[in-house]
């Protein structure tokens, strides 16, 4: 089965209402504990048929066309298919029109290295004591023209008619 199959089976789409819900959904699980998001911070969520969030990218710290990016989930590949991230890579990349993205990743949390990997970030270097507990990070980093998920000027429908 294709990935664009298996979305429509699944219901998978992108949403990015209600903000504060995404936002809290995924500060739970990025271990935020009761720290808030920076205020210029978005969320786009992976929802399935059933309204349940399955994944959000949280972006903020924008700085010219850089910003950060925070991907939480519900600890399934469920929301992972191609079409879903090139949604959440479009988005970044051509509708916020950023050209550098950057993620920072705790040392000890291998399976998000690996997932970074995955997707294409690129290792630059380790960031002390800037996780939870002042644990190191990996920093990587990923630009638009590097990105394996998008092609140039192509949006989601489903974030091109979100009128949030």
């Amino acid at each position: 089965m294709s990935d664009s199959e298996a979305d429509r089976k699944s219901g998978l789409h992108l949403s990015r209402q209600p903000q504060y819900f995404l936002l809290d959904w995924a500060r739970q699980r990025c271990g935020l504990g009761d720290d808030l998001w920076p205020r210029e911070s978005e969320a786009v969520g992976v929802r399935d048929a059933d309204g349940r969030v399955r994944a959000v990218m949280v972006l903020n710290a924008f700085y010219g066309d850089t910003c950060t990016a925070h991907i939480a989930s519900d600890h399934t590949r469920v929301w992972a298919s191609r079409k879903i991230l090139a949604g959440l890579f479009g988005y970044t990349f051509i509708y916020r029109r950023m050209n550098r993205m950057q993620l920072i990743v705790p040392v000890s949390n291998k399976r998000a290295v690996i997932l970074g990997v995955k997707l294409g970030f690129r290792p630059e270097g380790v960031v002390r004591a800037h996780c939870a507990n002042h644990e190191d990070g990996f920093l990587m980093s990923m630009l638009k023209h590097e990105c394996p998920f998008i092609e140039d000027d192509v949006m989601p429908e489903e974030l091109e008619n979100d009128h949030g």
